[in-house]
């Protein structure tokens, strides 16, 4: 489908330029159709097979299609990690997964649901249920990422609270490499 085409334009695009982004590790979203689709699986695997890139990319599935197709996401984890890259969940807390699926999807890293992010400095609540996420995803050896990270203060209240990394407004905008 259109999907599984926009991801495999997406994909061949950004192995194209990783070349010039010397050090850095490349995230691309795939949509939850190439995630299920056994021929987008084998054509990864076939364009990461001799790539000087393939190292150097790091692939997000959603959580709720980790929590929903589990199955389909480790087989497209064993691709990714077969040629070195890294697979990451992205929009973490949003679908309440299972811990033992977290034991077992061996996802390098996860991204945190923004909606936990938003004004964590002013809600203890918040700040609690996030310790609680951050012990269990660190007791698992997994980095933990803030989405959606749009002010000094959430920062600072996310670094206090253990997190390994950020993005979104605050941390910088998106921005083309032209």
């Amino acid at each position: 489908g259109l999907a599984v085409d926009m991801d495999r334009s997406i994909v061949e695009a950004v192995m194209q330029q990783t070349g010039t982004a010397v050090g850095h590790t490349l995230s691309i979203n795939l949509t939850r159709q190439s995630v299920l689709d056994p021929a987008f699986h084998q054509w990864l695997a076939d364009i990461l097979k001799d790539s000087p890139v393939s190292s150097r990319l790091a692939f997000e599935v959603a959580e709720p299609i980790m929590d929903s197709e589990p199955d389909a996401v480790l087989g497209l984890a064993a691709v990714v990690h077969a040629h070195g890259g890294q697979v990451g969940l992205d929009r973490c807390g949003a679908s309440g997964i299972a811990l033992d699926r977290l034991r077992t999807h061996k996802a390098h890293y996860h991204k945190i649901d923004g909606q936990f992010i938003r004004d964590v400095h002013a809600s203890p609540e918040r700040q609690r249920y996030l310790e609680a996420m951050l012990q269990l995803r660190h007791g698992l050896d997994i980095i933990v990422i803030a989405e959606r990270v749009e002010s000094a203060p959430e920062l600072d209240s996310l670094r206090a609270l253990g997190v390994d990394g950020a993005q979104g407004f605050f941390i910088g905008e998106p921005r083309s490499e032209e």
